[in-house]
């Protein structure tokens, strides 16, 4: 049977036109491609109710075809020379690029996100000021990633989940190989005294943090994406606490919803993947 899709037409957000819009991943669609192909069971299920199946992740009514394509190139590039790479070359991982696609990558994430936010006013435990200026902020992320603005001068932090970062003992003690491995975060946080912020965007195998109120750059030892060229994750780096606190605040969150699962689902997932396992052996 097919599914007919649902035909919306706005503004997209990007670019500002009156067009058909596209419905729309925040986080890329290849990490619930790989998600889902790779799990024991085949399925997926919903971080906040994991009783419930999902088949994707969150999608949302705000891109032209244009600017989802523009999108879809960085992703492309992204699930090949990072996320793929990374999985298949875990220990001896190095990231060589040129030119801005991998920050715009990471920046093109964090401003759908934050500007879902502000559609849906979910800011909880930020104050008028800082919501303020999170909205000037986005606004000037869509400038640059549609070509209007030529700088953009947020920083962002890429973090290797790969077994030689992990062994180093960089991050927390606490977090499990399911963590690093299986599951995706996007959040955002600010310090209590406001003076550094950043969105969260973690998926298996690495995580980037964007900057939407920048800290003090040079006490950071971190791998920082460049707009012109790089190469990261050759050299030891030291996370920032308030990185490392983001980090627990998922772990437990994720754990938290895990437990909350029903005896049913649980049996079921027992289930599913003795079946699966049978499978694999026919």
């Amino acid at each position: 049977m097919t599914i007919k899709q649902e035909i919306r037409t706005g503004k997209c957000a990007l670019c500002n036109t009156q067009k058909t819009l596209q419905n729309s991943h925040i986080m890329p669609k290849f990490v619930f491609k790989y998600l889902k192909n790779s799990g024991v069971t085949k399925n997926m299920r919903n971080a906040n109710k994991p009783d419930q199946r999902v088949q994707d992740g969150h999608k949302e009514y705000m891109l032209c075809k244009t600017c989802e394509l523009k999108f879809g190139e960085l992703e492309t590039l992204f699930a090949k020379k990072v996320f793929h790479a990374i999985r298949k070359n875990d220990n001896n991982f190095v990231l060589e690029y040129k030119g801005d696609w991998l920050y715009k990558f990471y920046l093109s994430i964090a401003w759908r996100y934050l500007y879902q936010c502000i559609m849906k006013n979910e800011f909880e435990d930020f104050h008028e000021n800082e919501i303020g200026d999170i909205k000037k902020k986005v606004e000037q992320w869509r400038a640059y990633l549609n070509g209007e603005e030529k700088e953009c001068e947020e920083m962002i932090t890429l973090l290797p989940f790969t077994t030689k970062y992990i062994n180093s003992k960089i991050y927390p003690d606490e977090l499990t190989k399911n963590y690093f491995s299986r599951t995706i975060e996007l959040n955002k946080t600010i310090e209590n005294n406001g003076s550094w912020g950043f969105v969260y965007v973690k998926m298996p195998f690495v995580a980037g943090c964007i900057n939407f109120k920048n800290s003090n750059v040079e006490d950071m030892e971190v791998p920082i994406i460049s707009k012109v060229s790089g190469i990261l994750f050759g050299e030891p780096f030291k996370v920032p606490e308030l990185i490392v606190q983001t980090m627990q605040f998922g772990f437990n969150s994720i754990n938290a919803a895990a437990e909350s699962m029903s005896e049913s689902q649980k049996n079921k997932i027992i289930k599913d993947a003795l079946k699966m396992k049978g499978k694999s052996k026919e």
